[in-house]
């Protein structure tokens, strides 16, 4: 007999170019997906030079996957990429 584990997928929230300011002053901008629901989560962040509105095949789906299983996504355009401020 094969037992098998049920997911528990939630409701999630997407918020896009959040402004994160540096202490220089910089604007770093990042999208964060999380579970609708109040509570603390473990945090997965993801910072790329390669555009974190979908610029690279292996960033599609994933803050939607983990967001509804009870982590929060932060997708972050590294320092002068994309929507971010400053110099690369």
């Amino acid at each position: 007999m094969i037992k098998r584990k049920t997911i528990w997928m939630q409701r999630i929230i997407s918020e896009k170019d959040v402004e994160i300011h540096m202490r220089d002053g910089t604007i770093l901008r990042a999208n964060i997906t999380r579970p609708d629901t109040p509570g603390k989560f473990p945090v997965i962040l993801q910072r790329t030079p390669c555009n974190k509105d979908g610029g690279y095949e292996g960033s599609r789906g994933i803050p939607e996957f983990y967001g509804s299983r009870g982590y929060v996504v932060v997708g972050q355009d590294v320092r002068g990429r994309f929507s971010s401020e400053g110099e690369f």
